[in-house]
């Protein structure tokens, strides 16, 4: 995969975790407040830092996408939480996000240098 190809993903990763993250944070204005609510909305903000760190040039923070992603599907997974089919999204979109996240990760570690 080229380099410009590589960019164009981890750019669509960091769109992707963005949007993520500004739906997670505007949680509280369409559902009941309710502690589930304001921890979506903390997690919406770790997800926006996330996100920020994606548009840089850092690996660091494409794995941390990556462990966020599959932490945030598995423990939504443990609770039982994605009986509705807003979770379900989250989680399809968390898999999907930390998969690509180590896809750039895996073409950046075994690009050959110039």
């Amino acid at each position: 995969m080229k380099s410009e190809q590589v960019s164009r993903l981890r750019n669509l990763l960091a769109t992707v975790v963005l949007a993520i993250g500004v739906w997670q944070v505007a949680l509280p204005w369409f559902q009941p407040l309710s502690t589930a609510t304001l921890v979506s909305a903390a997690m919406g903000a770790v997800y926006l830092i996330i996100a920020l760190g994606l548009y840089g040039t850092s690996r660091f923070a494409l794995l941390l996408a990556a462990g966020v992603g599959i932490a945030h599907a598995i423990t939504l997974e443990l609770l039982g939480t994605t009986s509705s089919p807003q979770h379900r999204w989250l989680v399809t979109a968390d898999c999907i996000m930390a998969i690509t996240a180590l896809i750039v990760v895996w073409h950046l570690r075994h690009q050959q240098s110039a």
